[in-house]
């Protein structure tokens, strides 16, 4: 199974934060509860 991405999946618990800065088109970020 592959998710067309080139890094393998993170372990996620809850209270985790990501977050992705694309510069001038904007930032996101997402908290898992």
């Amino acid at each position: 199974f592959t998710t067309g991405t080139c890094h393998p999946p993170l372990p996620i618990a809850a209270g985790d934060v990501f977050a992705a800065d694309f510069g001038a088109i904007g930032k996101v970020s997402v908290r898992f509860a």
